[in-house]
């Protein structure tokens, strides 16, 4: 296939679109290395300008679970930032130079992954969810795993338990520059998530992440305190 048939763009200096065909997968199964080989067949190469700060990815899928399981937002992000960043050289190359992105899940009757990357500093605010949940600043110190009692404690502290919603919208906003938003797998965003269970449902060390449609992350944002971070939780 030739991979230009894959490529919409609209004003090249601002924002540039792509679709890949294929089924998407989580890091760390069997079906990543397919789906990795798939996404270099597909996506261009970087054109090396920097432009980009942004990117929103929309997970297309024809079924919201893979042999019993669940997928979870985050984990299918990895495979797509290895390939798109680290082989193809998009954002320079450098992971930590994402500013921000948004990832979704989308049910469809057909598999397929858009991208759009953008050379705004900021997000669109997404205003598409129902009831807010939980939108609290948190300036301690950030999880560092998917068990960190202090995290885990400040969340018991300033919610109210609410797990019966099927579908969430997850906003985290990091006032440090310095975050990698990139390592997605091991990193700050995949411990806060994963202490959410509290108000997300399941319990400590395993819980229902896969219950977050749309994830929306930023770094830099200094409308909250110096080394906080700001947590909104939302029903879909």
């Amino acid at each position: 296939m030739n991979i230009l048939l894959n490529i919409y763009t609209m004003d090249l200096t601002k924002q540039i679109y792509f679709y890949v065909h294929g089924e998407s997968a989580s890091f760390a199964t069997a079906r990543e290395k397919p789906w990795k080989l798939n996404l270099e067949q597909q996506l261009p190469s970087g054109d090396k300008n920097g432009f980009e700060k942004g990117l929103i990815i929309d997970f297309h899928l024809e079924s919201m679970t893979i042999n019993g399981h669940y997928f979870d937002v985050d984990n299918l992000c990895e495979p797509v930032f290895s390939v798109l960043i680290n082989n193809k050289g998009w954002f320079n190359g450098k992971r930590p130079n994402i500013q921000w992105f948004r990832a979704s899940k989308i049910k469809d009757k057909k598999s397929g992954c858009n991208f759009r990357l953008t050379a705004s500093k900021e997000p669109e605010k997404n205003n598409d969810f129902k009831n807010t949940i939980f939108d609290k600043i948190y300036s301690g110190n950030l999880p560092k795993s998917a068990t960190d009692d202090e995290f885990i404690s400040w969340i018991k502290e300033n919610s109210t338990g609410v797990k019966y919603s099927p579908s969430f919208y997850l906003n985290i906003e990091f006032e440090s520059n310095r975050i990698n938003l990139g390592n997605i797998a091991t990193g700050r965003i995949k411990s806060i998530i994963d202490c959410l269970y509290p108000l997300i449902g399941g319990n400590k060390g395993a819980p229902e992440d896969w219950k977050i449609d749309i994830l929306d992350v930023q770094k830099g944002v200094k409308t909250i305190p110096q080394g906080s971070v700001r947590i909104l939780l939302a029903e879909l």
